[in-house]
């Protein structure tokens, strides 16, 4: 018999159905009572009266009381899951300490269960896959309302981005036989720039993803404040850093992770169905001898910034493992001259809210501890 095989809510309107299984766990403690998501069956359905939480909550408290009742030690139930990829970096984590605070149900895909150890702690399912299985990726991306998806960080790739068209077409595959509502993929400025460079792997998962039968949109973020964070130690013990940015004075596009992850879990909540680029960066405009000086004060301690000259960049990340530093020198070139922007007039940038003394201060804090 399904007790709570009608409307327990009544004037809410929103549908639940649940599913008990009847599952002893025992834990050193004793019996606890467990609560799951199970992907496999429509439990809560509130898109239309947009009263998830209230309905999750009171359904968990009616299952919580029903299941002691019955001696059932496993709730399992299915939500409109976000499921989030690169959520053990630091975009994905903020994407996913973002949804979490608001009170989302969420998946954690990951390529170890060591790896999603601390967010299965947190709260969130926990789905081993690998960019490179499009039949693992398909279970991590069914039942999603939103999926985030975005590419790892790989500064030495070959010419052609083999490895990227590789993940791409498995994520592409995946995302077109699980179906989900929407998708949210981390982009990058320029992404759309003519001229070959380390960024363009952005520009081909964009054109991969773009043909997607669903809501898709490109987040394009600007260059990262926590790069900083190679800087710092070398601020600490020799009060230099070496900046690849240049000129000094020049004004660089930047953002801070945190407000990316703000920014990407509003994206996969709201109900935009459209395909669309949303472009992000900072407050302001950063200079390399602004990040000097800010450390300098928060390190209590003079701190000058220095240019790499560009003649040594490729024996210098040669003898730092890359087989292949064209594509990176590239992309630096493109900031330095110009032709890495966002593709938005100004008024059209969304702008994120931390500053760079604040991202830096964080950073700081953190390598201290």
């Amino acid at each position: 018999m399904n007790p709570f095989g009608k409307s327990i809510l009544g004037k809410t309107g929103t549908l639940i159905r649940h599913s008990l299984v009847n599952q002893h766990r025992k834990e050193k403690s004793g019996q606890l009572l467990r609560i799951t998501f199970n992907l496999s069956r429509t439990v809560i359905d509130s898109r239309e009266t947009g009263q998830s939480q209230v309905a999750s909550r009171l359904l968990l408290s009616a299952l919580l009381l029903y299941s002691q009742r019955q001696r059932y030690s496993t709730i399992l139930l299915r939500v409109h899951m976000f499921s989030i990829l690169g959520i053990t970096g630091k975009v994905g984590g903020a994407v996913a300490r973002s949804l979490l605070a608001a009170g989302q149900p969420v998946r954690a895909i990951v390529r170890s269960q060591e790896k999603g150890r601390v967010w299965a702690e947190r709260g969130c399912e926990v789905c081993v896959a690998d960019l490179d299985d499009q039949q693992s990726l398909i279970p991590a991306f069914q039942g999603s309302k939103s999926v985030f998806v975005m590419l790892p960080s790989n500064f030495d790739q070959a010419d052609g981005f083999p490895e990227t068209v590789s993940m791409v077409t498995s994520i592409r595959h995946a995302l077109e036989t699980a179906r989900p509502q929407k998708v949210v993929c981390l982009s990058t400025i320029g992404a759309q720039a003519t001229q070959s460079n380390l960024l363009s792997k952005l520009g081909i998962m964009e054109r991969s993803l773009s043909v997607l039968p669903m809501s898709v949109i490109f987040l394009r973020a600007a260059w990262f404040m926590e790069n900083a964070a190679r800087d710092i130690q070398a601020a600490m013990t020799t009060g230099t850093i070496a900046s690849f940015l240049q000129p000094l004075d020049k004004p660089v596009p930047m953002v801070s992770t945190e407000d990316i992850g703000q920014v990407g879990a509003e994206l996969l909540q709201c109900d935009d169905a459209t395909l669309r680029v949303v472009e992000l960066e900072g407050p302001q405009r950063v200079t390399p001898a602004e990040i000097a000086a800010a450390l300098s004060k928060l390190l209590a301690r003079p701190v000058c910034a220095e240019v790499v000259p560009r003649q040594t960049w490729a024996e210098l990340f040669r003898s730092q493992g890359a087989s292949n530093p064209e594509p990176r020198m590239r992309m630096l070139d493109g900031f330095n001259e110009g032709w890495i922007e966002f593709d938005s007039d100004e008024s059209a940038i969304r702008k994120g809210s931390i500053t760079i003394d604040q991202a830096l201060t964080r950073l700081v804090q953190r390598i201290s501890q």
